[in-house]
C-alpha cells in the first residue's frame, strides 16, 4: 500500500470517527469502538480496490471467478458455478453480487430494490440451496 492509499484510508476512518461519534458509549474501552472502525474502512478499501482493478482488467468475474466453498473434499463438489447455476434466478443473483462482485447487503438492495433484510434472507436460502446441493451438513 502507497502512502497516499494510507493517508486515504486514514482520512476516511477519521471522518468515520467523527459521524459515528454518537455510537461511542461514555464509560466504556475507547479501543474497541475504535478499532470496529478502523476495521471496517480497511474492509471498505480493500473491496473498492478490488472492484477497481476488475474493472480495469475488463474481466467477466461472473465468469471467471468461482464462489469459494469451505469443504474438505472439494474434488467432490464438482464445479461451483454450476451449482450456483442450479439456483433459482433471485438467489442466484443475489449471492453474485454479494460474492463475486463483492457488494454489500445495502448496495444489494439499492440496486436491486429489495429490502435489506430481504437481501439477506434470500442470500440465506441460497446459502442452504448450495449445501444442500453439494451435500455438505452442518
Amino acid at each position: 500500500m502507497d502512502f497516499d492509499m494510507v493517508e486515504d484510508v486514514l482520512q476516511d476512518t477519521l471522518l468515520s470517527v467523527h459521524r459515528f461519534r454518537h455510537t461511542y458509549l461514555p464509560g466504556r474501552p475507547v479501543g474497541p469502538w475504535l478499532y470496529a472502525i478502523c476495521n471496517n474502512r480497511m474492509v471498505d478499501f480493500y473491496r473498492r480496490k478490488r472492484r477497481i482493478q476488475l474493472v480495469e482488467s475488463g474481466l467477466d468475474v461472473t465468469d471467471q471467478t468461482v464462489v469459494e466453498i469451505r469443504h474438505d473434499d472439494r474434488s467432490t463438489n464438482g464445479n461451483a458455478l454450476d451449482v450456483l447455476n442450479k439456483l433459482p434466478e433471485r438467489q442466484r443473483r443475489i449471492i453474485k453480487m454479494l460474492k463475486i462482485h463483492g457488494l454489500s447487503v445495502k448496495e444489494v438492495a439499492t440496486h436491486t430494490g429489495m429490502s435489506e433484510s430481504s437481501v439477506k434472507t434470500t442470500a440465506f436460502r441460497g446459502y442452504e440451496a448450495i449445501r444442500k446441493l453439494l451435500g455438505i451438513k452442518r
